[in-house]
């Protein structure tokens, strides 16, 4: 992820290629960019600033690497086995009650 002053030079980037470009369709994509990376920079300063007034799941409070957000998504998707269940009966970790079907079930 990137930080506020990265989506800020982005956003400049972008801005500076729409004031150089001459097609029409050109200048419009930049604008669009240049608005879409403002906004992100918006948004994490905003998250930044009220970090501590928004909710946390505590329950991965301790493995916050990106690499084990992956992974508890796929596992959620069904994409992988989570370890010591069959694949039939892995549950999703945010929803426990629910059992993803086995991939080689007929589907109706």
């Amino acid at each position: 992820m990137f930080s506020a002053k990265e989506y800020r030079a982005k956003a400049a980037e972008y801005a500076e290629r729409g004031r150089t470009a001459e097609a029409p369709n050109e200048i419009l994509e930049y604008e669009n960019l240049w608005r879409r990376y403002a906004e992100m920079a918006d948004n994490r300063e905003w998250v930044e600033r009220n970090f501590k007034k928004t909710m946390h799941d505590d329950r991965e409070a301790d493995d916050t690497s990106e690499d084990a957000e992956d992974q508890r998504i796929l596992r959620c998707l069904g994409a992988l086995e989570p370890t010591g269940t069959s694949f039939a009966m892995a549950a999703c970790p945010q929803h426990p009650t629910a059992v993803l079907p086995h991939p080689d079930q007929a589907r109706d």
